[in-house]
């Protein structure tokens, strides 16, 4: 039992004691305002002099105490001796609390209003919302569906505007209840909803899975959800359309966006399913998003803008059985950006390009970088080229696949095809360690207009064209084998048009082609061809 009082005004006023039951009667602790403490049968005040308290003996008191019939709480009368005293009211013990006070404890109204308080977000917002409203930002999107569309939601049957009891848009409706920083969780199911367009700041849609939480447009050209908000979420969803698109992207990162993460994505039929249209501070990451059977025309991913997209295990798989006609037009398409980085498992097949760099006059694509991954079956290969009038900075890829063409001609050269196009716009591309097999065409054109163009190991195999066909000046080809028994030789090993000039063709391995080598080059101090086999 630990002894002390209600209705304490000030945690200094009283000290705590333990009580000890063989030696100690009640009686009351105090002494004017002063602390006291315990002598015997003396009370010390804190002022030093010593007080004889008489013990707790008269009538009414210790039959109260024998009998049980109510609690006593014992104090001085003004004589000094121990007398009943009432306890508080309610009222009067709360209108006593100092709730500043160390170690007082807060009334239930008051912990109430201490928590509901207004505090300034993190980041650089200015608004701000009471507190408790923090902890209830979380809504399920099956909140604001109206109870007649759940199973059909669930099922996935219906074919209804998936909207709350009064007829607003289910996922307009979730939104709308939660301030920034909300997020809106989309479990099992499929919901019919209306495009939407994130602009809280720090808020997201998540679902449960990508296979299961779907959400399906009946738009032809907008965008499903378009965020312009900054440090947004887009995650764990299926994107479906039940119409044929011809513009818009299942999640597009407008201009006003920047660090939004976009992750587990699955789309079925959308013409795009990530567009980047970033400003030049802008950064993105988009992580694990598959993209099957997109749409004639569209792009399935696009960036148009931003200063670092980071796209890593995306993916395009097409109908291996479909016509070409009905293919993407590119995969991955740059128009206009800082630096594009691809890494991971991505992998485009099916398609018209897996990459289109093609930059407007006045626009660039400052550095393009791609890691691994997988550019196949396409219809005319991977284009880079500057040939509408902008300018290609720099680029490289790394160990990845980059072959097996359906056709050739004027816009099918080759399954990678480099286009300078005039002096100065593509200045410097960079392949390391990547393989160019079954082309139509060339495994890798590049014209004259290309600058700095290197070529690192990998190999070339069964292309109809030759493996490695250049005509540009200031060019390396080292370390590279081109023809081999894998999936038999190309037309030829290695090609050098008569323009080529300033290059290094060295230490490769051209065997197995019906022409090994041609340099219409030649030879010279500035054209150096050494330690080949051919």
């Amino acid at each position: 039992m630990t002894s002390g009082r209600l209705n304490m005004k000030n945690s200094n006023d009283w000290p705590l004691r333990s009580h000890n039951p063989a030696t100690d009667d009640l009686f009351a602790i105090r002494s004017g305002t002063s602390p006291v403490t315990i002598d015997g049968n003396s009370l010390v005040p804190g002022d030093g002099s010593v007080v004889t308290a008489k013990l707790a003996d008269d009538a009414v008191t210790l039959a109260k105490l024998a009998s049980g019939t109510a609690g006593v709480l014992l104090g001085f009368d003004g004589s000094g001796n121990p007398s009943e005293v009432a306890l508080a009211t309610q009222a009067q013990a709360e209108a006593a609390t100092n709730n500043t006070a160390p170690m007082t404890p807060l009334r239930t109204a008051q912990s109430i209003a201490a928590a509901n308080v207004t505090i300034p977000d993190s980041g650089p917002y200015a608004n701000v919302r009471p507190m408790i409203q923090r902890f209830q930002e979380t809504r399920w999107l099956t909140d604001y569906v109206d109870k007649s569309l759940w199973a059909g939601c669930r099922a996935g049957t219906s074919t209804a505007p998936t909207v709350n009891a009064y007829g607003q848009d289910s996922l307009v409706a979730a939104f709308s209840a939660i301030g920034a920083y909300g997020v809106v969780k989309v479990p099992e199911g499929i919901f019919n909803v209306a495009p939407y367009t994130l602009a809280k700041s720090g808020c997201g849609v998540i679902g449960q899975n990508r296979n299961s939480s779907v959400l399906r447009t009946s738009s032809t050209t907008a965008h499903q959800i378009n965020v312009t908000g900054a440090y947004c979420t887009v995650a764990e969803l299926g994107m479906q359309t039940s119409v044929t698109r011809s513009a818009g992207a299942a999640v597009r990162l407008a201009s006003t966006s920047s660090r939004v993460d976009v992750e587990q994505i699955l789309t079925i039929n959308a013409w795009t399913t990530i567009q980047v249209d970033g400003a030049g501070s802008a950064i993105f990451n988009i992580r694990s998003v598959r993209a099957e059977t997109g749409q004639a025309g569209g792009s399935v991913y696009k960036v148009t803008g931003g200063y670092y997209v980071h796209f890593h295990d995306i993916q395009h798989v097409g109908n291996a059985g479909s016509s070409h006609t009905t293919w993407p037009l590119a995969a991955l398409e740059i128009p206009s950006s800082e630096d594009v980085v691809v890494s991971g498992s991505s992998q485009f097949t099916n398609i018209d390009r897996p990459i289109l760099i093609a930059p407007a006059t006045g626009a660039s694509v400052s550095s393009f970088n791609m890691e691994g991954g997988f550019c196949g079956t396409s219809w005319r290969g991977s284009l880079i080229t500057c040939e509408n009038g902008g300018d290609v900075v720099s680029g490289s890829m790394r160990g990845t696949w980059i072959g097996e063409t359906g056709t050739s001609g004027a816009d099918a050269l080759g399954a990678m095809v480099l286009k300078g196009a005039a002096a100065n716009r593509l200045k410097q591309f960079i392949f390391t360690d990547c393989v160019f097999p079954l082309s139509m065409a060339d495994g890798l054109n590049a014209d004259q207009y290309v600058n700095g163009l290197e070529v690192s190991g990998g190999w070339a195999d069964g292309n109809v064209g030759a493996g490695y066909s250049i005509s540009c000046q200031g060019f390396i080809l080292r370390g590279v084998r081109s023809g081999g028994v894998r999936f038999g030789g190309n037309a030829y090993g290695a090609y050098l048009g008569s323009s080529c000039d300033n290059f290094v063709v060295a230490n490769n391995i051209l065997l197995g082609n019906t022409t090994n080598f041609v340099n219409a080059a030649g030879t010279s101090s500035t054209k150096i061809v050494a330690n080949n086999l051919s």
